[in-house]
């Protein structure tokens, strides 16, 4: 249900979620953590593995988003040391990619730091 109200027109309000427009990438962050806490809210299943058993947590390690790990980790209680089928972790993603912000993430929220890729 979309609601206008008296905004102005180009903002948009679904299901508490704010589609203002915008440039940059703290627009797009903002938007994913809404959808996130939204999806929370309804006890969606975070645990949920892809083609490549990959969850929530490998996807926000993929797309830098500490926010997101966090917001995983507090409100939705998501296994940070859960391995995909290649056995790599949220953590062992990060530290591949490059993505500080979600290392130190994982890291503040006591990921398992010596977990190895090999059995």
């Amino acid at each position: 249900m979309w609601f206008r109200g008296d905004r102005p027109s180009y903002i948009r309000i679904y299901n508490g979620i704010n589609f203002t427009p915008s440039n940059g990438r703290n627009r797009v962050c903002t938007l994913i953590s809404q959808v996130i806490r939204v999806l929370i809210r309804q006890k969606a299943e975070l645990e949920i593995e892809d083609k490549d058993g990959d969850r929530a947590v490998h996807h926000a390690a993929f797309g830098d988003e500490p926010a997101v790990m966090e917001l995983l980790s507090h409100a939705g209680g998501a296994d940070l040391n859960a391995r995909n089928k290649r056995r790599q972790t949220a953590l062992h993603i990060a530290v591949n990619k490059g993505h500080v912000g979600v290392v130190k993430t994982l890291l503040d929220l006591q990921c398992h730091p010596s977990l190895q890729v090999r059995p």
